[in-house]
């Protein structure tokens, strides 16, 4: 019986040594929070700056430069810089105009 009593003793000790502990208070785990987001970067945010500071507007040179679409014989098409009809050897491509 005494290991018994041993056992009921130390349990006691330990349910009083949790009931002595403080409690966390919820108003900490709110601050602590409230601390973390307030140094999180706002993704939409930093999307919004880029967007802002962008310029989307189309310059005469972008009409010169860049991939062009071609078709060629039987439908067949193809991406390329303007020297590509001199590269395809076989059938005529012929540069597709699209406009506005």
């Amino acid at each position: 019986r005494s290991t018994e009593d041993n056992l009921t003793a130390t349990m006691k000790d330990a349910l009083s040594e949790n009931t002595n502990r403080l409690p966390v208070k919820q108003d900490s785990v709110e601050s602590q929070l409230k601390r973390v987001d307030a140094t999180r970067v706002d993704a939409d945010d930093i999307v919004e700056k880029i967007l802002q500071t962008q310029d989307f507007s189309l310059d005469s040179s972008a009409e010169e430069e860049g991939l062009r679409l071609f078709v060629g014989p039987g439908g067949s098409t193809a991406f390329g810089s303007h020297h590509l009809p001199n590269r395809v050897g076989s059938g005529a491509y012929e540069q597709v105009v699209i406009k506005r």
